[in-house]
């Protein structure tokens, strides 16, 4: 008992020694840790969409932020809302062009679902996605891009515009063809 005594003997005893400067610093410390990590796991989570939506539209409501709810409401009331809807509309834009996919080993796949940033007159509105499509051959080769706007259903082949129908540039300057080489380069892509 002597040992114990001088041992503690000007400092806290085992039992009575909240009082002390390092106790109460030690306690704030364990409080503020503590509040922190209550505030980190209370906290909604902030999801990366690396500007595709399309990893989204498949879980569940629960797991989504509100704003990530809201994007995948609206592309699911929208008249393209699903993936299998693009590929529908790119097919049936592409069974009229047969300079688009004209070849048996192609295959078509929905890659993104990305946010259209300002209006594209008679495509989409800058509150639409729009679903893009890659047309590729078996050993994944890229033929075509398409994007189909949700708002409107509209297909927009993107690249290249059409693999017959390609703008090349001549030698000729353009002072020496002058108003005509628009013309021209514009017909070349019809």
């Amino acid at each position: 008992m002597a040992i114990w005594r001088q041992t503690y003997q000007g400092h806290c005893r085992p039992l009575n020694c909240w009082g002390t400067p390092i106790m109460r610093t030690l306690i704030s410390c364990v409080i503020a840790v503590a509040l922190l990590a209550w505030k980190l796991i209370a906290a909604e989570p902030v999801i990366d969409t690396s500007g595709s939506y399309l990893p989204f539209l498949d879980l569940p409501k629960e797991k989504l932020s509100t704003e990530l709810q809201k994007v995948v409401e609206s592309v699911k009331t929208s008249k393209v809302p699903s993936t299998r809807e693009a590929l529908r509309a790119v097919l049936s834009f592409a069974d009229d062009r047969v300079d688009y996919m004209g070849r048996a080993d192609i295959g078509v796949g929905a890659n993104t679902l990305l946010p259209v940033g300002r209006e594209v007159l008679g495509f989409a509105s800058a509150s639409d996605f729009v679903w893009v499509v890659h047309a590729t051959t078996m050993d994944k080769k890229l033929l075509q891009v398409f994007y189909v706007s949700t708002g409107t259903g509209k297909v927009l082949p993107v690249f290249p515009e059409a693999p017959t129908r390609t703008v090349q540039r001549t030698g000729a300057s353009r002072s020496a063809q002058g108003t005509n080489s628009t013309s021209s380069a514009t017909d070349s892509r019809r």
